[in-house]
């Protein structure tokens, strides 16, 4: 048996490249796995899915943040509450056939984590969610 001794430097660069490996063969599979898992409605959601660049925290691991692109993406992956007019005296939206309403709320909706369930169905049983 032979005893390998990997000095710091020397481990950097292999983490390096193993993340730039996983970020280049890896991460497009997993994004197509939470792309399957996304809500569709009218299919924008889906098809915006971005996965970002590796980055190293100060701590010294690696993060890749998978993210969807429109704004509304994170109130259907965490919910919101009810939401009620705070200037105005009604809430006005347009419905899914062009018509205006108005309304005194909007109903509160539940999480969806469908990233969450992609990585989970990707093998990695390891995640967790984050919430802020």
């Amino acid at each position: 048996m032979a005893t390998v001794v990997v000095d710091a430097a020397a481990y950097g660069q292999f983490t390096d490249a193993l993340v730039a490996a996983y970020y280049e063969r890896q991460c497009p599979v997993i994004k197509r796995l939470v792309q399957a898992e996304c809500p569709v409605d009218h299919g924008l959601l889906r098809q915006q899915h971005v996965v970002d660049k590796p980055v190293r925290t100060a701590a010294g691991s690696w993060v890749i943040r998978f993210r969807a692109i429109p704004y509304y993406g994170v109130y259907v992956h965490e919910g919101r509450r009810t939401v009620y007019p705070v200037h105005a005296k009604v809430l006005r939206w347009r419905s899914k056939g062009g018509a205006l309403v108005f309304s005194m709320r909007s109903k509160a909706v539940a999480a969806n984590p469908w990233i969450f369930r992609g990585f989970v169905h990707a093998g990695l049983g390891n995640v967790r969610r984050v919430r802020r």
